[in-house]
């Protein structure tokens, strides 16, 4: 089914949210995960039970430097 609880996730793993948005989970502060969007590089807290997709990026986006330690931490993840 794809569904993952953020806290589950490795840091420096990318998600994806329901709007579609990207993100990469730094790590955690307090009761939340500090994640940045890769879109605009604005930090968001999400709460470790928020339901999300692993995103599965099959491009090389110039080398961005979210994406490739991204897909290092998704490959942990499996």
């Amino acid at each position: 089914d794809g569904v993952h609880l953020v806290e589950q996730l490795p840091d420096g793993a990318l998600f994806v949210i329901k709007g579609g948005r990207i993100f990469k989970k730094e790590g955690k502060i307090r009761k939340r995960f500090k994640c940045v969007e890769v879109k605009t590089g604005k930090f968001y807290l999400f709460s470790g039970m928020y339901e999300v997709s692993i995103a599965l990026l099959f491009l090389n986006v110039f080398n961005h430097p979210y994406i490739a330690t991204g897909m290092a931490a998704i490959a942990q993840c499996r």
